[in-house]
């Protein structure tokens, strides 16, 4: 929106003259998005916009703050797409509660569909993330409770939850002549830096063993696959099970307590 202003007349500005200000209306309790003052985030409707906003802080990043726990709606919930801005999110020492996610597609799946940023201070309770497949219409994906990706950090955050595949009857791998590989995690599904977090998470595969799709399965307590700078001072409890305690037929597996599959990294 655009607002016309008129100064009160005086020396340096007639009663004539006016100026132009915009005026960006926000859903959030406060801030501009800046790093100094990032936006307050409130309720689970506010949470829901944090990818909305449009681009305005030089060099790319948008900050957000928790202000009060996050309570989720009881019915299931899309991830929240993908921001084309850095997003950066500071739990403040809040929960997110009860978050139900279900994806169908796409490369990455969790309460956010992928993070090019920091998430910190973030504790999530009682989260199940569902990732269904009807075909493999890619070369696989990547699934998190906070998210499918964080190509930054993950700092002091601590998840606790469910991740649930199902695949459907099928017949191949749709246009892919190999396994797809998915990777599952408990913090995220492809992270670069985990510091002073833990997971307890437990995986729900689906028994294959009438079904003629397969995969290459590589799940970890924190991360699925990772690479980047350290997993340092966290944990995790992984449960990893079968749907009706039958893992089925999966083409190779990789499971371990903190990364699934771990490149040119230190613990």
């Amino acid at each position: 929106h655009t607002v016309d202003v008129r100064f009160k007349e005086n020396d340096a500005y007639l009663a004539s003259e006016a100026t132009r200000l915009e005026v960006i209306a926000s859903v959030f309790e406060g801030g501009s998005g800046s790093e100094e003052d990032p936006f307050l985030v409130k309720t689970y409707e506010q949470f829901a916009e944090i990818a909305t906003q449009k681009e305005t802080v030089i060099g790319g990043n948008r900050y957000f703050k928790l202000i009060a726990d996050i309570v989720f709606p009881d019915e299931a919930q899309a991830p929240i797409k993908e921001p084309y801005y850095w997003l950066n999110l500071d739990g403040n020492g809040k929960k997110i509660i009860n978050a139900k996610i279900k994806s169908s597609s796409g490369w990455y799946a969790g309460i956010f569909e992928r993070i090019v940023g920091t998430v910190k201070d973030l504790t999530v309770e009682n989260a199940e993330i569902i990732r269904t497949v009807d075909e493999f219409e890619s070369s696989g994906f990547r699934v998190g409770i906070i998210a499918g990706d964080c190509s930054r950090e993950v700092i002091n955050c601590k998840t606790q939850g469910t991740i649930k595949l199902e695949i459907a009857d099928g017949e191949d791998f749709g246009p892919y002549t190999s396994a797809p590989y998915v990777y599952l995690g408990g913090l995220v599904g492809d992270g670069s830096k985990v510091v002073n977090s833990s997971a307890d998470v437990k995986i729900i595969v689906p028994d294959t063993a009438k079904r003629k799709y397969s995969y290459e399965l590589i799940c970890g307590g924190l991360c699925g696959h990772f690479s980047g700078k350290g997993i340092l001072n966290s944990f995790s409890k992984l449960e990893l099970t079968g749907e009706n305690n039958n893992c089925g037929v999966v083409y190779k597996a990789k499971v371990c307590g903190l990364a699934g599959d771990i490149r040119n990294s230190t613990l």
